[in-house]
């Protein structure tokens, strides 16, 4: 845009608009009109700001934050290459500005396929020439002095890298780029081709590739240090070289000295690196946050991390597994995948106060059941893991497990031990392999264990028929002498017992939120039996939506959930 175009004449703080209102805006403090500017969102707006007078022409220049997001985009024929050219345009103006020395605090650049009112668009794919404007927008903020938050989330490009197991595409087409078949050679981004990024500034970095390639500094690169950096997320693309070798260098405590929130997502390591058959060793003293999702790690990962408070790792099919954090207060482990063959934590979890884990609800009683070992060397690690949990009072356990047939076996209620402490419990009934005649029992299993629930939270898979008269639903009821507040999630217009059975035991409930599947709000007259049911227990309604009732006691109704 042409900043000419923006000069008007109007005198400074007497415009009027066409109501004859005068322009007060534009006589504010200047350092108002920059804040104002930044609550515009998104830089390219800001800059069109210069038609309002010649007060504001220029202004946008001197913005601290910058923001580019890819909406306006979206309707042209190549919003790819639309949105590529105006940040490369606006970052272009705002350094060869007289107000150049205005430093940058922080820069934001989101490409999303996804727009308010517009629904989807098809992802596009990774493009040489979106690489290199990535790769220079990297070496942009690298050069920034004052620069201390930089993201850039290209979430809208095509993403080969959606799930560990979910890889042959891309390996097709790079064994076809290693033959010399494929004409169009992956784009990489050259990570250990950046300038040193000064050693004062930068805190936070958030990169998010949309799948692709990255090649990460050597071990014995020593210009790629990170001083000032505290919050790193790396998500959304594959490692070139070097594998996890490489990307532990990266984190460690020589290039990252002072890093203490640590995400990996969706990461596709090298399958035919020869560190993977060695050890990842994560060792910090420092970091207190570590996030790992969806990385191809085959042999081990350990943590030496004497100040980690928090541990999130999930469909990381690791082999062995050694955590030394004894300041940990929240772990979340393998709730959706399978745990590893070995786990080694370095004593007990003193101050672990909110657990998440997968159990696995049966085991087969067919002899010739390959996954039988598999399944209960799964739940012997999960209950090992509570029992190191000495202080746990937060619980959230996924069932999982496909019952084949009536003669399996429950094998919660031998396994898991009795846990007083807890609580709070939420449940989630993994919908995607129980049967309808599997929820009586898993439910009632896990709800055997725990005497002193204040908390209660089951999200029951949205079958459409679950009844009272089901073979394998409980026969009594757990006593919930404790309990203070239910959310259930997934109920049906004939699980009314459900409901019923949990208002019966726990006398001192005051607060109850249902959320119910869809073919159970299509029959109001069904529905208006729940309602009943619950101002029968002295409770009234709260909330009614389309999906969701709360109820409350009368005299609790002014607590807040």
């Amino acid at each position: 845009m042409d900043s000419t175009a923006a000069e008007d004449d109007a005198p400074k703080a007497k415009r009027t608009s066409g109501a004859g209102d005068v322009d007060l805006i534009s006589g504010l403090d200047e350092d108002v009109l920059l804040r104002v500017l930044e609550l515009v969102g998104d830089t390219r707006d800001a800059s069109r700001t210069c038609v309002l007078s010649r007060r504001w022409l220029g202004l946008w220049k001197r913005i601290p934050k910058l923001r580019f997001a890819s909406l306006h985009f979206l309707r042209q024929r190549h919003p790819c290459r639309a949105f590529v050219s105006c940040v490369n345009d606006i970052l272009a103006r705002r350094a060869q500005s007289s107000e150049s020395d205005c430093a940058i605090e922080s820069l934001a650049i989101s490409y999303t396929t996804t727009a308010t009112g517009s629904g989807h668009k098809p992802r596009e794919q990774v493009t040489s020439a979106f690489v290199d404007a990535a790769q220079g927008w990297i070496q942009y903020a690298f050069r920034r002095h004052g620069l201390k938050s930089f993201t850039m989330d290209l979430h809208g490009l095509k993403c080969y890298l959606v799930g560990v197991g979910m890889h042959l595409e891309w390996k097709e087409e790079e064994e076809q780029e290693l033959q010399g078949k494929s004409k169009t050679p992956t784009p990489v981004v050259l990570l250990d081709e950046l300038p040193n990024p000064p050693p004062i500034g930068m805190e936070t970095m958030h990169l998010a590739l949309g799948g692709a390639s990255v090649r990460l500094p050597a071990a014995n690169n020593n210009a790629m240090k990170f001083a000032s950096l505290v919050d790193l997320s790396l998500e959304k693309m594959m490692i070139t070289n070097g594998g996890a070798r490489l990307l532990a260098h990266l984190v460690s405590p020589a290039n990252c000295p002072n890093l203490q929130k640590l995400r990996l997502n969706q990461l596709r390591l090298p399958d035919d690196d020869d560190f993977n058959d060695e050890e990842m060793k994560l060792e910090s003293s420092v970091l207190s946050e570590l996030w790992i999702d969806h990385v191809n790690l085959t042999t081990s990962l350990e943590l030496a991390t004497p100040g980690l408070r928090i541990f999130h790792i999930d469909h990381c099919f690791v082999e062995k597994l050694t955590v030394s954090a004894p300041r940990l207060e929240e772990f979340a482990f393998f709730r959706l995948g399978y745990p590893p063959r070995c786990l080694e934590v370095g004593g007990d979890l003193p101050c672990v106060r909110s657990l998440k884990i997968c159990l696995r609800a049966f085991r087969s009683c067919y002899s010739g059941c390959t996954l039988a070992p598999v399944l209960a060397a799964a739940n012997e690690i999960n209950v090992r893991l509570l029992g190191q949990c000495i202080s746990i009072t937060s619980l959230d356990v996924t069932l999982k497990g496909q019952q084949t047939s009536k003669t399996n076996v429950d094998i919660i209620r031998s396994m898991v031990p009795q846990l007083p402490q807890i609580t709070s419990l939420t449940v989630n009934v993994s919908g995607d392999v129980f049967h309808r005649y599997n929820f009586g029992t898993s439910v009632e299993s896990i709800l055997t264990r725990f005497s002193n629930l204040r908390n209660l939270s089951l999200h029951l898979p949205r079958f459409r028929f679950i009844r009272e008269d089901c073979p394998d639903h409980p026969g009594h009821w757990i006593s919930m002498a404790h309990l203070k507040r239910v959310e259930l999630t997934g109920l049906s217009a004939t699980e009314l017992w459900f409901a019923k059975a949990m208002l019966a035991s726990a006398k001192r409930l005051s607060v109850m939120t249902i959320s119910f599947t869809a073919e159970c709000w299509k029959q109001k007259h069904k529905m208006a039996a729940y309602k009943q049911l619950l101002h029968d227990e002295g409770m009234t309604t709260s909330h009614s939506g389309e999906f969701t009732l709360t109820c409350r006691k009368q005299s609790t109704q002014t607590c807040k959930m």
